[in-house]
């Protein structure tokens, strides 16, 4: 035992005249990069064990849904083609309260637009905002703050139409405001954040 004891004092004295003697030349890393190691992954640790615990499912944690209420779908809208065709007739398919929107930056193109969409779907709401400063992300962001406040806590989904390229490259060329859009939405509570693909052949 008290050998034990002698080679542990050596050892720390050891230990503190090396950090001493060596601080200056790169100890002083050691001693501060161990420390916040450990921290870093006591953290991470504590992370996963309180994740598991939120996400554990007990048979007492379920809850049967009396009654189906079916979501309003907003579809931000850059313009009418192919693909929001698809969003429009996916929507029809999960819900009877659709709301399409679009951001303009000049007055002569919301009548434009207007008279084209009722044409073809004249049975579904298009909300146009005209943005002077050609801004997209702010006024779509508003339309949805003050629906969601309207709701009152019922459920929104929001329906992005995305085509997708075959070239990875040409991603970084399309749909940076539905990746911003759902960068700011998702840590809201009602709100589904959906995208429906449509695959382009080249």
């Amino acid at each position: 035992m008290s050998i034990i004891i002698t080679g542990t004092i050596a050892t720390g004295l050891v230990t503190i005249i090396t950090v001493i003697a060596k601080f200056t030349h790169g100890a002083w890393l050691v001693i501060v990069a161990i420390p916040l190691i450990v921290v870093l992954f006591n953290k991470i640790h504590a992370h996963y064990e309180t994740l598991a615990q939120q996400l554990k499912l007990d048979k007492s944690d379920r809850t049967e849904t009396k009654e189906i209420v079916t979501p309003k779908v907003i579809i931000p809208i850059s313009g009418i083609s192919k693909v929001v065709d698809q969003s429009v007739q996916y929507a029809k398919s999960i819900s009877d309260d659709i709301t399409a929107i679009t951001i303009v930056f000049a007055e002569e193109e919301e009548q434009k637009i207007r008279d084209k969409w009722y044409k073809l779907y004249p049975d579904i709401e298009l909300k146009i905002i005209y943005s002077p400063y050609r801004t997209i992300l702010s006024p779509l962001l508003d339309y949805i703050n003050k629906v969601e406040k309207e709701t009152k806590g019922a459920t929104i989904t929001i329906l992005m139409p995305q085509f997708i390229v075959k070239k990875w490259w040409h991603t970084l060329l399309h749909n940076q405001t539905a990746i911003f859009l759902r960068f700011f939405l998702i840590l809201k509570k009602d709100i589904v954040i959906a995208t429906l693909p449509y695959h382009l052949k080249e």
